[in-house]
């Protein structure tokens, strides 16, 4: 019988990702932002619990819109008092305050839950392409550092490299041929033994990584 694995907060591992935002769609980065807050991107993703990776987003400054929303769009706010109503359109939201558009439009895609705020806490939003992180964000090669697409390192600043597992780009690995033993016999599904073994960070060639 394939039983569900519960994640722990011990099997959490979280990433930084760089993401430049230099004449990028709003929803479409913010969109990716709210993905790598979440964690939706890894395989032990959970709805019930906050699994998501840091986010650095430079040169905010340099977003851009599509249609006529600079003048259209407009941020509203209330003081609580009578006639305390403010409105702020999103062009003049950019000339003076432009990382908050980016943060606006990110914490409207999280879910309205008591992780919201830990993950809004994760998100660091730069309005020029400088930023205080570099120790936690791994370096990346100029030729492989495309505009829009994010570099990422672990917690601790360290690099990780591709496992036999994972190839992907952008910070979003993409599942690859697995060995047969990795699949669960019969019609269960994915054995325990696989996520134990991806969760404990072993690889094929080890045999207690897996049930037989």
């Amino acid at each position: 019988m394939t039983k569900t694995y519960s994640i722990k907060a011990s099997d959490i591992r979280r990433e930084w990702h760089l993401i430049d935002a230099s004449d990028q769609v709003l929803g479409r980065v913010a969109t990716r932002i709210a993905g790598l807050l979440m964690g939706k991107h890894k395989p032990l993703f959970s709805r019930n619990m906050d699994v998501g990776d840091f986010v650095v987003v430079v040169n905010a400054d340099k977003i851009r819109v599509t249609g006529n929303k600079a003048k259209q769009k407009l941020y509203h706010r209330h003081s609580g008092y009578p006639g305390g109503l403010k409105s702020v359109s999103l062009e003049k939201m950019m000339a003076t305050k432009p990382t908050r558009v980016i943060e606006h439009a990110v914490k409207g895609m999280l879910p309205k839950n008591r992780l919201e705020a830990g993950m809004m806490k994760r998100l660091r939003v730069y309005a020029g392409d400088s930023h205080p992180h570099r120790g936690q964000i791994a370096a990346v090669p100029a030729e492989t550092a495309g505009k829009g697409e994010d570099q990422h390192g672990d917690e601790k600043g360290e690099s990780r490299g591709a496992s036999p597992l994972w190839q992907g780009s952008g910070g979003v690995p993409q599942i690859q041929s697995l060995p047969p033993s990795w699949l669960g016999r019969g019609s269960g599904g994915w054995s325990k033994g696989f996520f134990s073994s991806l969760l404990g960070g072993r690889v094929a060639g080890n045999p207690g990584g897996f049930e037989e």
